[in-house]
Parts: structure tokens; C-alpha cells; sequence
């Protein structure tokens, strides 16, 4: 058995602390071990996608006069939306596996650019989760909405 090595990756003298950076690396480290492995995040940033992009045509093939070519997708998740959890749940796989894909990314890459990098892409992950419960609040197409922007009265 290899002996594990705590000690942060090579600095050059006068260099910031990457402190930060090494700590990221410990908390992968720790989460791969605690849900199994590369094995559960890899799986979850390879299903992410797919789940989305699934949640995304069934919901567009659900939702009366929804146009792939002239509505926003996030408009599938709207207030008034038929089966906005549809795509609710596509958005949160999608952020969850960006997570995840960010997390692993951390505990098997080296070097600092590389770690700051896999903490952006947990980052865009996260952001794609506020955004999927961030809803709209009427599809834009809609003259009942229409009038509601025109108005001011939709957020």
C-alpha cells in the first residue's frame, strides 16, 4: 500500500498559500471515499446531461404551443408551466452532476490552474441549480404574459 503524501503540491518560494486550493483537494478526496468512489460522481456527471436533455423533450413534447425554435427552455419550468417539475428535476441533475464532475475533477488533477478550474466548473454547477429553481413566471409567448411584461408586473 502506497503511503498517502499530506504535504501540499510543490510551491515555488515567494508563492501564495494555496491553501484553498489544497483544502478543495481534501474535500474531494473525503467525498469520494464517503458515496463510493469516483465511480458515484463519475456517474453522476455522465447522467446529468442525458437527464436534462431527456427532461427537456419530454416536457417540451407535454407543454401545449411550446416551440423549440422561438420559447426559452427555462420556460418549461415556469409558474405556468403544465409539468414544470419535469424540468425543474432536469435542471437539478444537471447542476448536480456539473458538482460532481467539478468535485472529481479536484481530487485527481494537479497543478493550481487546474484546480482553480474544477472549482468553477462546481461553481457553473451550483449556479445551474439556482437557476433551475429560479422559475419564470409565464412563457414569453403568450399574449396573457406579453401584456404582463409590458406592464412590469412579471419578475
Amino acid at each position: 500500500m502506497a503511503k498517502q503524501n499530506n504535504e501540499p503540491i510543490a510551491r515555488v518560494e515567494g508563492e501564495k498559500d494555496v491553501h484553498a486550493i489544497e483544502s478543495l483537494r481534501t474535500v474531494a478526496f473525503r467525498c469520494m471515499r464517503a458515496v463510493g468512489g469516483r465511480f458515484v460522481l463519475g456517474w453522476l456527471a455522465v447522467t446529468g446531461p442525458i437527464a436534462f436533455t431527456i427532461a427537456w423533450i419530454v416536457a417540451e413534447v407535454l407543454q401545449d404551443g411550446y416551440s423549440l425554435r422561438q420559447d426559452y427552455i427555462s420556460e418549461l419550468a415556469a409558474l405556468d408551466a403544465r409539468h414544470a417539475w419535469i424540468m425543474i428535476t432536469g435542471f437539478l441533475w444537471l447542476g448536480a452532476g456539473t458538482v460532481a464532475l467539478g468535485i472529481g475533477l479536484a481530487g485527481a488533477l494537479e497543478g493550481m490552474l487546474a484546480r482553480i478550474g474544477s472549482i468553477l466548473v462546481a461553481l457553473a454547477g451550483v449556479g445551474i441549480i439556482v437557476a433551475g429553481l429560479a422559475r419564470v413566471d409565464c412563457r414569453s409567448r403568450l399574449a396573457v404574459c406579453a401584456a404582463r411584461i409590458d406592464a412590469g408586473d412579471v419578475s
